[in-house]
């Protein structure tokens, strides 16, 4: 059995058996069941609802093939020819209601007239996520918007050309990740959300298909397809939902949506990159009443603190859950979230319970160390005791009921009397039955020697007796 590797459309590799070119849109027509001899005789026809490649847009742009196509749009690798640089151009196409046949025209239109409202709807939205793009234009997260435009009855965004593999595709090929490893790309993702929301924006389709990991190791936030403003009366918003990713008040256009819902959406990816599996859809958790499985059940390379955030960012309920991407960032990158070896005891009280009974750091110099073992509390230190905090306990004070101490108290006093009565009777000229040659600090010594023997001995007794 013999097979094509070769688009002959863009020449690009084709995987044997493959009955599309996912470089270019072309598709092979497998008539093997009509061959007696069980060889494959591909025919390769052209996806009709893409533009072909060598169409000319805007008078600047030439479109080389397709990279890719979703719901509502097609995205093709182009060239600009006024800067000679390799770009992405992405097409609003909603194939739901929208056709083109491209032997025909290149002209997209409504598929009925019933389609027509819900495709110039669809088309408003498109421009508006080019519009919040280019916002962030200057941000490296972010995917930068050179141009957008209407034409062939429909719109266009020119977009730098990113060389990578989204998250989807790298847990695909390499498996799980370790926390750590983890963060090396997440963290990136939650500052880029955070300048987001600090413009009112929401993203509202984070999820592993949407982040992408270059070549150099950087990450970009693909796809504002679904991004909307918060704004102060909380008007209805679309339901537009990724299932699996897409948090509780998604499902509902009343529901109030805000920065918890891309902190849902972003723990679940991470949920996918530690685990290699999808989260539990939200409406599926409501229903069953049972908690989602935590990563660790899935042998994740994470410490019960780091899961228990993870866990708190995928809370059903918003008012549950972490709030904001800052909140997020700084739980999982605090020093207690991290196992580190103990260095000696720890220097004061390493942690105190606060808030929502999660461990927040203390003023401790050092951090002990953590128990490895899953299932135990995972904790830098222990809290205080009441000892240690009240100066006035009744341990603490309980050093004045020591005999030693009382006993080197009572010496302090007696020598502090027996140099007064030494100095008093040099001047008074009394007889003291002391050696007249003894100088008065023997004198002084001598008594507190004798005093110190009786006191012993009434010591001594009183505990024999006791």
């Amino acid at each position: 059995m013999t097979a094509s590797t070769k688009c002959p459309q863009c020449g690009s590799s084709m995987a044997a058996g493959s009955t599309i070119c996912l470089n270019c849109g072309y598709v092979a027509q497998d008539h093997s069941q009509d061959d007696p001899q069980g060889q494959i005789e591909t025919t390769f026809i052209q996806n009709t609802s893409a533009l072909p490649p060598g169409t000319l847009l805007h008078n600047r742009y030439v479109i080389k093939c397709v990279l890719g196509q979703g719901g509502f749009g097609i995205t093709y690798e182009g060239t600009d020819r006024t800067l000679n640089q390799r770009v992405a151009i992405k097409e609003y196409f909603p194939k739901s209601f929208a056709e083109r046949h491209t032997s025909i025209s290149k002209t997209v239109q409504a598929s009925s007239t019933g389609s027509l409202a819900p495709y110039q709807k669809g088309m408003s939205s498109f421009l508006r996520e080019a519009r919040n793009l280019a916002m962030f234009s200057g941000e490296d997260s972010f995917v930068h918007v050179s141009n957008f435009f209407e034409e062939n009855g429909t719109a266009y965004i020119v977009m730098e050309y990113v060389d990578g593999v989204t998250v989807e595709e790298f847990i695909r090929r390499n498996g799980p990740v370790t926390f750590d490893q983890c963060m090396t790309y997440i963290i990136p993702v939650m500052n880029a959300l955070g300048k987001v929301h600090e413009r009112r924006l929401i993203h509202r389709d984070v999820s592993p298909s949407n982040i992408m990991i270059l070549r150099d190791n950087r990450v970009k936030l693909l796809d504002f397809g679904a991004a909307r403003e918060v704004t102060p009366d909380h008007q209805t918003m679309s339901v537009i939902v990724r299932p699996n990713y897409a948090p509780i008040e998604q499902y509902s256009p009343h529901r109030v949506q805000g920065p918890y819902t891309d902190v849902y959406a972003l723990c679940a990816t991470i949920y996918t990159m530690l685990t290699g599996r999808v989260p539990t859809n939200c409406i599926a958790r409501v229903s069953s009443r049972e908690p989602m499985a935590p990563p660790s059940a899935y042998g994740a390379v994470i410490t019960p603190v780091q899961e228990e955030v993870l866990m708190q960012g995928l809370a059903l309920q918003p008012e549950d859950r972490i709030q904001t991407m800052a909140e997020l960032r700084d739980r999982f990158t605090m020093p207690y979230a991290r196992p580190q070896k103990a260095s000696g005891p720890a220097g004061g009280n390493a942690a105190f319970r606060s808030g929502r009974g999660h461990a927040m750091p203390g003023k401790s110099s050092e951090n002990a160390a953590f128990r490895s073992n899953r299932g135990n509390a995972i904790s830098p230190g222990q809290p205080p005791s009441r000892n240690d905090m009240d100066p006035d306990s009744s341990e603490n004070k309980s050093g004045l009921r020591n005999p030693v101490v009382l006993l080197i108290i009572l010496i302090d006093i007696l020598l502090l009397a027996g140099i007064i009565w030494a100095a008093s009777t040099h001047f008074s000229g009394r007889n003291t039955g002391v050696d007249p040659a003894m100088p008065h600090v023997s004198r002084q010594l001598a008594f507190s020697e004798m005093v110190l023997q009786d006191f012993s001995g009434t010591w001594s007794g009183s505990g024999a007796s006791g």
